[in-house]
């Protein structure tokens, strides 16, 4: 029988008591959750489904970001302990990529391990476009910033709902993402499943590929069709393989 969320961690998903291993799901910078709502159809009932519901973000709006990525994972991870007492698979969305990777090291301070990785259209965390000078732009530079690294487009600046509610969001993370700095000794002993575009020129196959520095168990990559923005499109072949993964 599925259970619904206990914390304001999660959204969208499918909380089943009897699932073997549990699927958490790190949205992209100015994500939500609601980007993973159809994968509850997607995957069979040994898998719960768990897309997280970052501060800022639908019924968490007035909940302000934490001042740093691991402080983000480490309350994830600490305030879930029932996720995560099953085996879970931490999947990475683009920036989300850093604070699963976050939330692994929260985990192995507990003496858990991923059950899987998954990187998709993600870079490593030592191959970030989002420094510390993205961190200190002014509104104006860094909308000039999302505009030519091609992460907005103009449609997008144009609309009231987009400067007065999205941008906001994108702000705070894309600030917090700036702040962060890697442990250049953590290494994740589990599998790696890279997920990359064909036409992702933010998240190149050469660059997703150098997640393998971080990860001890074997990698494997999944190459599907689209630009950056693929997820939707491609998120049934994606658990396809996720499962194939899992399953042997």
């Amino acid at each position: 029988m599925a259970k619904t969320s206990l914390t304001p961690w999660f959204a969208h998903g499918a909380p089943r008591e009897s699932a073997a291993v549990n699927i958490v799901c790190f949205p992209f910078a100015g994500g939500t959750a609601s980007q993973f709502s159809e994968w509850k159809g997607l995957f069979p009932e040994a898998y719960g489904i768990y897309p997280v519901l970052y501060p800022l973000r639908e019924r968490r709006m007035a909940e302000m970001m934490p001042e740093s990525v691991e402080a983000l994972a480490a309350s994830l991870v600490e305030e879930n302990a029932q996720v995560f007492e099953k085996p879970a698979v931490l999947f990475g969305q683009c920036t989300g990529g850093l604070i699963a990777y976050e939330a692994a090291r929260c985990l192995k301070a507990q003496g858990k391990t991923p059950r899987l990785f998954v990187a998709s259209g993600s870079t490593p965390p030592d191959n970030q476009a989002i420094g510390a000078d993205v961190a200190a732009m002014s509104d104006a530079d860094l909308l000039t910033f999302l505009l030519e690294s091609g992460r907005i487009d103009e449609a997008a600046v144009k609309m009231p709902a987009f400067m007065n509610y999205y941008f906001p969001i994108l702000k705070a993370d894309m600030r917090l993402l700036g702040k962060y700095r890697y442990p250049a000794d953590f290494k994740i002993d589990c599998p790696l499943l890279c997920v990359q575009a064909d036409e992702d020129s933010l998240a190149p196959a050469e660059d997703l590929a150098e997640w393998q520095a971080y990860i001890l168990g074997p990698r494997e990559t999944l190459t599907v069709h689209g630009d950056h923005y693929f997820l939707a499109e491609n998120a049934r072949v994606i658990a396809q393989k996720m499962c194939a993964m899992l399953e042997r």
